[in-house]
């Protein structure tokens, strides 16, 4: 596991989670504001994915489908491919 500081949070990578069985990248975003307690740029990350990597499907009851490019929620992203996990790396230090 790799962390790193950056402005008001730290990225924390994981390799070797899974979504669906499948193996996934996990990054972990833990916010350093004590005042507020939550990443400013949370919107802001997901937006840029959404731009990025285009949306992840949903099915009619609100669950995601399975071997989704990307995937987010409490405070993680999950991203399929190394390359697209380097670019949020970068993106967001």
């Amino acid at each position: 596991m790799e962390t790193q500081q950056i402005n008001d949070f730290i990225l924390e990578l994981k390799i070797g989670g899974t979504v669906y069985g499948d193996p996934y990248y996990e990054v972990r975003t833990i916010t350093t504001d004590t005042l507020y307690g939550y990443n400013p740029n949370w919107n802001k990350m997901i937006e840029w994915c959404l731009e990025t990597f285009g949306p992840s499907k949903i099915k009619e009851n609100g669950v995601t489908e399975p071997c989704q490019r990307w995937y987010v929620g409490n405070t993680r992203f999950w991203i399929r491919d190394e390359k697209d996990t380097a670019m949020f790396l970068l993106r967001w230090s």
